[in-house]
């Protein structure tokens, strides 16, 4: 008799209860001493879902349906990345378009993305007033960007990884120091 499949369950319910038992834990001591703004605060950011693919699907990107189980997987560099591309296999200067849309957005959003000089080229640009199209390539093949877009997702990719440690690219870089480049 298999009983992984019971096991499985049992897991992820507990993990569910340990979850839940830690918030209110945390809400009960921030109702006590006062502190229920810090305990929400820090509540919907270990809360907080997938802000990238939020934020490229505000533009009308959809991940292609080969990669629906995986996607949640795959570190935000690679979705903006994706994006790009699709932007760019659909119309001319359609992944710069893309860039400049991501980049306009998040400096509204973040202080220092006003002041990151590998975006300033992309918030310098005059606001689109064209809708950004997409299309996947039917052969999904490595293509060598440039390395000012490169540069210019990561910096995008370091706004939109949710994480303590920045996510996968802030683990790769501030942990192991590896550069921008072997990040990529």
């Amino acid at each position: 008799m298999n009983l992984s499949p019971i096991f499985s369950f049992l897991s992820a319910k507990k993990s569910f209860l340990s979850l839940w038992l830690t918030f209110f834990v945390l809400f009960l001591f921030g109702t006590i001493l006062g502190q229920t703004d810090e305990i929400a605060t820090i509540a919907s950011y270990v809360s907080k879902g997938d802000v990238t693919t939020s934020l490229i699907q505000k533009y009308g990107y959809i991940a292609p349906s080969y990669l629906e189980t995986e996607w949640k997987q795959y570190p935000a560099v690679r979705k903006i990345e994706m994006a790009y591309q699709a932007a760019e296999h659909a119309q001319k200067d359609g992944g710069k378009n893309f860039l400049v849309l991501l980049s306009q957005d998040l400096a509204k959003q973040y202080e220092g993305a006003r002041h990151e000089l590998t975006l300033k080229p992309l918030l310098n640009e005059s606001s689109l007033r064209n809708p950004i199209s997409f299309r996947h390539p039917e052969i999904n093949v490595n293509s060598n960007l440039a390395d000012h877009i490169k540069h210019q997702i990561l910096t995008i990719s370091k706004y939109t990884e949710v994480g303590a440690l920045g996510g996968t690219r802030g683990v790769l870089k501030h942990q192991f120091g590896l550069a921008d480049t072997e990040v990529y």
